[in-house]
């Protein structure tokens, strides 16, 4: 819920509760941390319905973002030893 979008560029990171990427203070307000541009937020950072499902998806072990990590984990580690 602390994702904010840069409007020059979506992949500028920005979140308001991590200290690496907290947007930068300005006169007037926050700002991007990499160009300075305005934020936005988008419109289902604030539905907590939606926030759970991408949740449920990530941390899915089986067939969600974690497994797809899981499994490229385990080619480095093959690669590594042959």
């Amino acid at each position: 819920m602390g994702r904010r979008l840069c409007v020059n560029d979506n992949n500028h990171p920005n979140n308001v509760f991590i200290e690496a990427i907290k947007p930068a203070k300005k006169d007037r307000g926050v700002v991007c941390q990499v160009c300075g541009g305005d934020l936005k937020t988008r419109s289902d950072d604030q539905d907590e319905v939606a926030i759970d499902k991408r949740h449920a998806i990530y941390y899915d072990r089986q067939n969600g973002t974690l497994a797809a990590v899981d499994h490229f984990k385990g080619e480095a580690k093959k690669a590594i030893q042959d």
